[in-house]
């Protein structure tokens, strides 16, 4: 079965696992590049980031900061793929590998599903902690 990536779905590749604490990698077909981890925190923020400047999936609300606030783009109902699949599907971490596919960022934080690395769902989440949680389950 040929796998088809969305602009809300993301290759995850877990190259290590101590402790719940992890690393690793990023991949989506409308990131330039690949979003290299070497902790939840980074993981977090960094996607969060990505899907900022992409536009998609929407943020629920707009970061505000005293300082120097930090642009991006808002909603894009149309994002263009920058990366093509074959250049990441066989992308594989040294411990584990997921897709996450990021449905909404309601209520600032992310709601999606879980999948296995050939796309078969493995469980909902409704926030950043329920899917971290998911990967030391999993």
């Amino acid at each position: 079965m040929e796998q088809n990536y969305t602009p809300g779905m993301l290759r995850v590749c877990i190259d290590r696992n101590n402790n719940n604490e992890f690393s690793g990698r990023v991949y989506g077909i409308a990131f330039k590049d690949t979003l290299l981890f070497k902790d939840a925190n980074e993981f977090i923020l960094k996607i969060d980031s990505a899907f900022n400047e992409i536009g998609l999936p929407q943020a629920f609300e707009e970061k505000r900061s005293f300082g120097e606030a930090e642009s991006y783009s808002h909603f894009s109902p149309k994002v263009e793929a920058v990366r093509k699949q074959k250049d990441f599907i066989d992308e594989h971490g040294e411990v584990s590998t997921y897709v996450i596919f990021v449905e909404t960022r309601a209520k600032t934080s992310w709601q999606g599903t879980l999948l296995s690395d050939d796309l078969k769902p493995i469980a909902a989440f409704n926030s950043e902690l329920e899917l971290l949680k998911l990967f030391s389950e999993n």
